[in-house]
């Protein structure tokens, strides 16, 4: 009920908040009103593939994300997918973590192939044990058409 009175927020720190999916929902119909947000911190809260399915919905809407942080939430590639739709409206992103997601080659090439089309990508955290080389090579080469390596 607090969220939408903060119209001019800039930065959302939740991580660890233990949201979860539903959470992830709720929250998602209040990103929205949140126009002047850039930072939005959603790490450690197993919001799986649905919630950020839900979350993918509301991306558009925050042009001005600079930083958006989804570390160990289980999304997979189901929800990797979800999330490479929304990522091209979000032109001003500089930072994309999605370290611990279990999110696989098939995921790995969807996103290669938004990522060229953000363009401030400076910043790309992809650690995790189910990454293998092939599927991290896609994302390099994706990158480096572009002349960004800054991937870990």
């Amino acid at each position: 009920k607090v969220l939408p009175s903060l119209t001019a927020l800039t930065a959302l720190y939740l991580s660890s908040s233990q949201i979860g999916t539903e959470g992830m929902q709720a929250l998602s119909k209040v990103l929205p009103v949140l126009p002047a947000l850039q930072v939005l911190y959603l790490g450690y809260n197993n919001i799986g593939a649905q919630g950020v399915h839900a979350l993918s919905k509301a991306l558009p809407s925050l042009t001005g994300l600079r930083m958006l942080e989804l570390n160990n939430n289980e999304i997979g590639d189901e929800g990797m997918i979800a999330l490479s739709n929304a990522l091209p409206s979000l032109t001003a992103l500089i930072q994309l973590h999605l370290q611990f997601n279990n999110i696989s080659e098939e995921g790995l090439q969807t996103l290669s192939k938004v990522l060229p089309t953000l363009t401030n990508l400076g910043e790309l955290h992809l650690t995790g044990k189910e990454i293998d080389d092939q599927a991290a090579m896609l994302v390099y080469m994706s990158l480096d058409k572009e002349g960004r390596r800054n991937v870990t």
